[in-house]
């Protein structure tokens, strides 16, 4: 079967979502070892394909997760995890710029 998009659980299950109890009865929240693709779609790394910046950033969320120092995040951590500081985005743009 070929896809356009994944499908959500698929999507879902490649990013690692887990469901918590959030200790409220039983209410849980999403928790994941990756940005949902929404998330990432939302943040200042999402220009349109993948960049050294994006590479860089994966490498260090891979080898934090190998070296036991990462956890799985929920969807505001994630958001607050992918957002750039002022001159790391001028960095990237000027980066686009220089691949194109």
């Amino acid at each position: 079967m070929v896809y356009d998009e994944l499908p959500f659980d698929i999507a879902e299950t490649v990013v690692g979502v887990y469901k918590v109890f959030t200790g409220k009865g039983e209410q849980t929240a999403d928790v994941s070892w990756w940005p949902k693709q929404s998330t990432w779609n939302a943040s200042s790394f999402n220009c349109g394909h993948w960049t050294t910046q994006c590479e860089e950033w994966f490498r260090r969320r891979c080898d934090a997760i190998a070296k036991g120092e990462a956890v799985p995040r929920k969807t505001k951590e994630w958001h607050s995890a992918l957002k750039l500081r002022l001159s790391a985005m001028k960095e990237l743009r000027h980066s686009m710029e220089q691949e194109l």
